[in-house]
């Protein structure tokens, strides 16, 4: 049970936010974007924990993307009363 929460239980949270927030996506849903912010931030926690510096890296261009999807969706979405 212990190698189950070897690393705070980030990498769980990381692996669970990632699935929720890719099914927001896939139902249309921008709180998805959200929920996956919050999986990159889990899954930079657990690169420092456990020293893998690809995995902060990747994160942080994941989150970059997020937030640019994110932008680009609402300005698409907008209103043109």
């Amino acid at each position: 049970m212990e190698e189950l929460f070897k690393y705070q239980g980030t990498d769980w949270l990381g692996f669970i936010m990632g699935f929720v927030s890719t099914h927001l996506l896939g139902q249309g849903r921008k709180l998805g974007f959200l929920v996956g912010l919050i999986g990159n931030a889990s899954w930079i926690a657990f690169g420092f924990l456990s020293q893998s510096y690809a995995s902060i890296a990747a994160n942080i261009v994941f989150i970059c993307l997020n937030l640019r999807a994110w932008q680009k969706w609402k300005v698409e979405n907008a209103c043109h009363c």
